[in-house]
């Protein structure tokens, strides 16, 4: 249950194009209502938060950090922005030959990254539901959500690694949208 905040899973849908892969991406573009939430938040993915073979974006525990978990190694993060409409994307790539195989950018550019969690613990496989603003919990409940004052735009989810020029494609070819 959200409670008053507002949150979106794909009840009782597991989508399986999401299961059994090494390299994903999460691109979200989230309008931040502020930058002290009080705690943990789960901004979206497809995990039940903290466990193995899941993936998503969060609020930190100190509530102004977001960053990029996969597994259940979450230490991929950076401060949240102002208030307003960004784009928060996290790719997760065991290829990288850069030896940086978690990523995440903000407003297209990168802003953090490390090599934690290769192993299949980092993999997707789960029966969680696809979640916005909240984490999946199974696939009929939700839990963490985030806080008011937050809001969502595009959700993209893909079933592979986006490269550092598509994330700021996709950047660029929505900001209009957004008034940026």
């Amino acid at each position: 249950n959200s409670g008053d905040n507002m949150c979106a899973i794909t009840y009782n849908q597991d989508f399986s194009a999401l299961d059994n892969i090494q390299n994903y991406t999460f691109q979200f573009w989230v309008y931040v209502g502020n930058q002290s939430n009080g705690g943990w938040q789960f901004i979206g993915g497809k995990s039940a938060f903290w466990g193995n073979m899941t993936g998503g974006i969060f609020v930190n525990s100190d509530g102004v950090n977001w960053g990029f978990h996969t597994g259940a190694n979450g230490n991929t993060y950076v401060d949240i922005p102002p208030n307003g409409w960004h784009n928060v994307c996290g790719v997760r790539n065991v290829s990288d030959s850069g030896g940086q195989s978690r990523r995440l950018y903000v407003d297209g550019s990168l802003a953090a990254s490390d090599n934690l969690n290769t192993g299949t613990d980092g993999d997707l496989n789960n029966d969680y539901a696809i979640s916005i603003l909240c984490h999946g919990s199974g696939l009929t409940g939700a839990g963490y959500p985030i806080g008011r004052g937050w809001g969502f735009g595009h959700c993209l989810y893909y079933s592979d690694a986006l490269t550092a020029s598509e994330v700021l494609s996709n950047y660029n070819v929505h900001k209009a949208f957004y008034g940026l």
